[in-house]
């Protein structure tokens, strides 16, 4: 069964209506859909030091790097030193954005704040 065209028109000038109370923001800012972050960052301070930004190992993203290695050589240039108490989760959360570099730092991260 087609719709006739006055329920065309109908259908058509209820999506105007619509349109027309939506803000400029809105297609940009989507309502979020999904659950919110698992990632909960600590509440406490860390101070980075620029000393440790060379130390830690870098990720291109390219096909040829493994982020399992990757990984695996971040945690262990973070277990060597540890910044003014701060716990281990909190020094991880804030220096992994440094490792991130070329094509991998384009991509949207999860855990920017």
């Amino acid at each position: 069964m087609e719709a006739t065209p006055e329920d065309q028109h109908s259908q058509h000038a209820l999506e105007e209506n619509i349109n027309a109370y939506r803000s400029l923001r809105d297609p940009i800012h989507p309502p979020r859909m999904s659950a919110p972050s698992c990632i909960v960052p600590p509440t406490e301070q860390l101070v980075i030091l620029p000393h440790i930004i060379p130390l830690l190992p870098t990720f291109h993203g390219m096909e040829s790097d493994n982020p399992y290695q990757h990984i695996k050589e971040f945690e262990d240039v973070c277990n060597t030193f540890r910044e003014g108490g701060a716990s281990i989760d909190l020094m991880r959360l804030k220096l992994f954005p440094f490792t991130l570099k070329d094509k991998a730092k384009c991509r949207p991260s999860i855990l920017s704040s």
